[in-house]
């Protein structure tokens, strides 16, 4: 099994996570975790989106990025993972 490891650090690098998105078959998102408390923005924003939007199956590792635990309010864009079974 490879596992293929993207980092993005800038707008200009959002095409290595499409190319990523596109050749694999499941996105596992860790980006925040159960601490978030302030609306996404900027990057993690368009990272977000382009993992909502080219991704065939994404699981979430604790909490479905952008999302507030406490209140389940979406912090203005949260990864779409798959609901547990």
């Amino acid at each position: 099994m490879d596992i293929n490891y993207v980092h993005i650090r800038t707008m200009d690098d959002l095409y290595l996570l499409k190319r990523s998105l596109d050749e694999n078959d499941l996105t596992i998102d860790a980006i925040f975790g159960i601490g978030l408390t302030r609306d996404i923005q900027g990057l993690y924003f368009e990272v977000i989106s382009f993992i909502n939007n080219y991704s065939k199956k994404i699981i979430s590792v604790d909490i479905p990025s952008g999302l507030q635990c406490d209140t389940g309010d979406i912090l203005s864009i949260a990864v779409k993972a798959e609901k547990k079974p």
